[in-house]
Order: C-alpha cells, then sequence, then structure tokens
C-alpha cells in the first residue's frame, strides 16, 4: 500500500497487486477508533500514483541497498572485500 495523498479526515491510497481489497474500510475503521472522527480512505489506481511512490518496506530496502553500496566503498571495506574474493556486505548493524 502506498500512501498517495493526504488531508485532513481524507487519506487516498494505492494498493499493490495481491492486497486486502478491504484495506481502506480497515483503515477508516482504526482511524475512527483512535481519532473518534470519520475518516475516508480512498483507493486509486496505480496509474494515478506518483512514479516516485514506494511502498515503507520499498523506501526501507531501497536505504538498505543504499548504506550497503556507501559501505561497500569505504576504504577498510574496500581492502577486507578484495582480500576475500566473492565477499559482499550482506548485512549492516547498529552497535551502540
Amino acid at each position: 500500500m502506498i500512501e498517495v495523498d493526504f488531508s485532513p479526515q481524507h487519506i487516498k491510497i494505492c494498493l499493490n497487486d495481491g492486497a486486502d481489497m478491504e484495506a481502506s474500510a480497515k483503515i477508516a475503521k482504526k482511524l475512527l477508533e483512535l481519532f473518534k472522527q470519520k475518516w475516508i480512505v480512498e483507493i486509486i489506481s496505480n496509474s494515478k500514483k506518483p512514479k516516485d511512490a514506494f511502498t515503507l518496506a520499498e523506501e526501507d530496502k531501497q536505504k538498505e541497498q543504499q548504506l550497503k553500496t556507501e559501505i561497500a566503498q569505504n576504504p577498510i571495506i574496500e581492502q577486507i572485500l578484495e582480500s576475500f574474493p566473492g565477499a559482499k556486505v550482506v548485512a549492516i548493524e547498529d552497535i551502540k
């Protein structure tokens, strides 16, 4: 599901293929429960969604891939990767 447009008490979403067609009703019901106000949740067609609109999962995957690329370009990591042919950055952990 991709949020396409948002204004007070009105959300337009675009559903991915295979998405729950009851999603708009479920979202509207949950918003009513949370805010005690009726919301309109409108489903729009894929052809009307912005070209640069991505689901949150897609955005997270893009950010993770970008971070892996940046890490792999670090001189120390580059040396490690060169020392082990076929090695690649597969996971990132925050060690705080």
